[in-house]
């Protein structure tokens, strides 16, 4: 009968709906495979880019480039690090927050990417040739919005602020951590930038002792200008 029938569909598309949530909370629940997932897929990607991923790497292509436009070009170096996050902390219960971390970082890094190529942002209707090469479809989706409701200026705070927020979810730091991170990075570039200059310009004194009161308080940056003036 039709009644039978109908329950026999029924039974069967909850018994799919089970499996289906079975198997993807013990994909997330497992930071093996979604490592091991993330890390094929950031490999998958980068030879998409160079046309090297076969059929399957041509539609990738295709899809992350609608969606997210160039900034797509981030989106393996995203998910190799994700990966090695999961590598290192090898903790089950961090993978579905490192994989959605993961997947938020690249929307709202297009996003971004959006706003700050174009001087005013486009809706959804500009087509697809201009979106394409700015932040994609789903960027448009809610940087054009954003701008027109707030202003470009207070936009670009908010998509940075939840950027921001996307990294410490991803990476499971505090906001202070992150704030040594960044100090750190921007430590060591700076030390990088002296000692490559230091080593290209080595005749230049007047050079030398500029660089070296860098980063020394003001008090101490004078006792250092007088001594080196009474050596002289």
């Amino acid at each position: 009968s039709k009644q039978n029938n109908k329950i026999k569909v029924d039974r069967v598309v909850s018994t799919l709906k089970n499996s289906f949530s079975r198997g993807v909370s013990s994909f997330l629940g497992s930071y093996q495979a979604v490592s091991m997932t993330m890390f094929a897929s950031s490999i998958l990607i980068s030879l998409s880019i160079f046309e090297l991923g076969g059929p399957l790497g041509v539609v990738l292509n295709k899809l992350l480039q609608w969606a997210f436009g160039y900034a797509y070009f981030a989106f393996p170096a995203f998910l190799l690090y994700g990966a090695a996050v999961l590598i290192r902390d090898k903790e089950p219960s961090n993978s579905q927050r490192v994989f959605l971390g993961t997947l938020w970082v690249q929307v709202f890094t297009s996003g971004m990417f959006h706003s700050l190529i174009h001087t005013s942002p486009l809706p959804l209707s500009a087509g697809q040739d201009v979106l394409l090469k700015s932040g994609g479809y789903i960027s448009a989706l809610f940087v054009y919005p954003l701008s027109e409701t707030l202003g470009i200026q207070m936009a670009h705070t908010i998509l940075l602020l939840l950027l921001i927020r996307s990294v410490l979810y991803m990476t499971n730091l505090v906001l202070v951590d992150f704030i040594f991170f960044l100090q750190a990075i921007f430590l060591s570039i700076f030390k990088f930038i002296t000692s490559f200059v230091q080593a290209i310009l080595p005749a230049n004194p007047f050079l030398y002792e500029v660089i070296n009161i860098e980063g020394l308080s003001p008090e101490n940056q004078l006792k250092l200008i007088d001594e080196k003036s009474t050596n002289k």
